[in-house]
């Protein structure tokens, strides 16, 4: 009897063995998979390994839907890694990334924290809670949140973009363009970030070299495939409000042709509806004259858009704020139309 029984312990040791062996082969096989981003297929493998109640199987088989932009799987596996082993810093990670995608923010704040307790190292989750903070509207704490990150990785280009943008919005242009500025040097083939900064450098009235950035705005244009950016015309330079109304100045592209607009004013009423542009504008007919500029209104009312021509010529392009001053004053009593004259340029 001895010797059958030695023989059965054998089998079923060398047959556990072999299914460790090709376990083992088959979750490599998916982690292979995984690298070359071919995530169907190592879900296929994985999931013969799923009995084996291994955390890093079901981490694994998260990770693969969450790169397929599968949340509702991708919660559910990572969900489960972490019922098997709740130390392991990426299932909480990728969770709280998955989450905060679907935007179940209270929950992806709950997988960061959770992260930096475990004491995780990555920037990322200080980003997203920023981010998190940032869509709730309590900028104080996600501007923390922001530089926790950069304490971490003092160049990534998001956090820093982020930074950038509440300070911006918050008119803090100081701290706007030192974080815009990062991003630049970062790459300096962007095209929100050198108009931020364009739009920066006239908030603090200070046009030192913004024609040298208006010239790379030009060229990044060129450049680019992005169709929210090929289809614009005019790109933003400033904006400021005077009485109920709230003005965006805008540059054109394009500065040459028969009829072209050199600077367009938006001019938006207390409802946010455009209500008036105060154009500087250049034809051929006007260069003929001697006279290269002259200031043009439109009114939006009834449908209807009515174009009036001023008085008002120059024979060289004005400078901005002689330019954002005919437009305050076309607000305060209106400026006179008829017949051009000619303004020198002081």
């Amino acid at each position: 009897m001895k010797p059958v029984f030695m023989l059965i312990i054998f089998n079923i040791v060398f047959l556990n063995v072999f299914a460790q062996l090709d376990s083992n082969a088959v979750f490599e096989e998916a982690i292979e998979k995984i690298e070359n981003e071919e995530f169907l297929s190592a879900i296929e493998l994985l999931k013969q390994l799923e009995d084996s109640n291994d955390y890093s199987v079901f981490f694994h088989i998260g990770i693969c839907y969450y790169f397929l932009d599968n949340d509702e799987y991708a919660q559910r596996y990572l969900k489960r890694s972490i019922e098997l082993n709740d130390s392991h810093i990426e299932s909480h990670g990728y969770l709280g990334m998955s989450y905060f995608f679907s935007e179940k923010f209270t929950e992806a704040e709950t997988m960061f924290l959770r992260c930096i307790e475990l004491g995780s190292t990555s920037y990322r989750n200080y980003f997203f809670l920023g981010k998190i903070y940032e869509y709730r509207n309590n900028l104080d704490i996600a501007i923390n949140y922001y530089k926790e990150a950069l304490k971490l990785n003092e160049l990534d280009f998001q956090t820093n973009y982020s930074l950038a943008f509440i300070y911006f919005f918050r008119n803090d242009f100081n701290n706007a363009k030192k974080y815009f500025e990062i991003c630049d040097a970062l790459d300096s083939q962007l095209f929100w970030v050198v108009n931020f900064l364009i739009r920066i450098k006239y908030a603090q009235n200070d046009l030192d070299n913004v024609e040298g950035l208006k010239q790379r705005l030009r060229a990044i244009k060129q450049t680019e495939n992005d169709p929210r950016i090929t289809r614009l015309t005019r790109f933003v330079i400033d904006e400021f409000s005077h009485k109920e109304y709230r003005i965006i100045a805008e540059e054109s592209f394009e500065l040459s042709g028969m009829l072209y607009y050199h600077w367009t004013f938006l001019i938006y009423g207390s409802n946010g509806r455009l209500v008036k542009t105060v154009n500087l504008e250049s034809s051929a007919g006007l260069r003929e004259l001697g006279t290269n500029y002259i200031i043009g209104t439109d009114e939006y009312a009834d449908n209807r858009r009515i174009h009036r021509t001023t008085t008002i010529g120059f024979r060289q392009l004005p400078e901005y704020n002689v330019m954002k001053g005919f437009v305050i004053e076309e607000l305060d009593n209106g400026l006179e139309v008829g017949a051009m004259g000619i303004y020198p340029v002081n």
